[in-house]
């Protein structure tokens, strides 16, 4: 006796012939709903897999380890005050003091006539300090006396175009994180009709940060602000008793990893045959369940009920 294999055995996709298959204009309908909502889901998913995902992870480290100083960026309009009569002052813990710093500044007069566009490069040391922006003596009113130049200082209203720490390549921070309020969340703030003589304060809480990309490798800080207006007098030792816009900073001790992952193939074939799976299973149970009711509903009006 030979026995015959027959592979169509292991079908479990049996077919059932046309003939025997009733089509209905409700399940024309959901199918048609089921094949746009899979084709929807798909576009989605797909545009999902092309897109990085981004892993954060926090430990206690210094990514840069080599670098003692962190470089900082800001770009600031004060409203109302002449660029003759800003100086910028750097100071931290170790006893640094830089008054009047100008190394990297480039003072622009504002398109009103009054006021002063300052952008200016530095770096800090990675210790506890503040960088402010205050007011000097007019060379004409150098013979004045710090209570008569006091009472001269207009308000110092201004707006911050842009401060920021360590890599400043924002537009490649932007492609990856489609969003960076936390690099750079003082970027545009406007502090305006604010009265004379009185000093702005920003305390930054500086977190060291790490992005690692395929083809680039930054280390930009994220910071923290909190803001709060000081009277006059309060804290000007190295700002000729005048008022100021003050940034003190400090250096968190932990260290925010980012790193790019590109999703595996495989990943969304998964979901596509879950999306297609499901959504046919649904419209299926769906579909019969309209088609159950109505049959019944036709017993029911032929009297045809047990």
């Amino acid at each position: 006796m030979v026995f015959q294999f027959d592979i169509q055995r292991f079908d479990i996709y049996r077919k059932i012939p046309k003939d025997l298959t009733q089509p209905t204009r409700t399940g024309a309908i959901i199918s048609i709903a089921t094949i746009t909502f899979c084709l929807y889901l798909l576009l989605s998913e797909f545009s999902s897999y092309l897109d990085t995902e981004i892993k954060s992870e926090v430990y206690i480290d210094d990514p840069v380890k080599s670098y003692e100083f962190i470089p900082v960026y800001i770009n600031i309009s004060v409203l109302h005050i002449p660029c003759n009569r800003l100086a910028l002052v750097i100071q931290d813990d170790l006893g640094r003091q830089d008054v009047g710093f100008q190394l990297s500044n480039i003072k622009e007069k504002l398109p009103s006539g009054v006021g002063c566009l300052l952008r200016s490069s530095f770096r800090v040391a990675k210790i506890s300090g503040n960088f402010h922006i205050t007011t000097v003596p007019d060379e004409d009113s150098s013979s004045s006396s710090s209570e008569d130049l006091a009472a001269s200082v207009p308000s110092l209203d201004h707006v911050i175009h842009t401060l920021s720490f360590g890599s400043t390549a924002n537009s490649q921070l932007r492609h990856a994180f489609k969003e960076v309020s936390s690099f750079t969340p003082l970027d545009n703030r406007s502090v305006t009709d604010k009265p004379e003589g009185i000093s702005h304060d920003y305390f930054l809480k500086i977190v060291p940060s790490i992005f690692d990309a395929p083809s680039f490798r930054l280390f930009p800080y994220q910071f923290t602000s909190v803001y709060r207006l000081l009277p006059s007098g309060h804290d000007h030792a190295f700002s000729y008793g005048k008022p100021a816009i003050w940034f003190r900073y400090e250096t968190a001790p932990v260290v925010v990893k980012y790193k790019e992952h590109e999703k595996p193939f495989y990943h969304f074939l998964t979901q596509a045959c879950a999306i297609i799976g499901g959504s046919f299973t649904v419209s299926g149970i769906l579909d019969s369940l309209i088609f159950s009711t109505g049959q019944l509903f036709k017993k029911a009006q032929l009297g045809k009920l047990p």
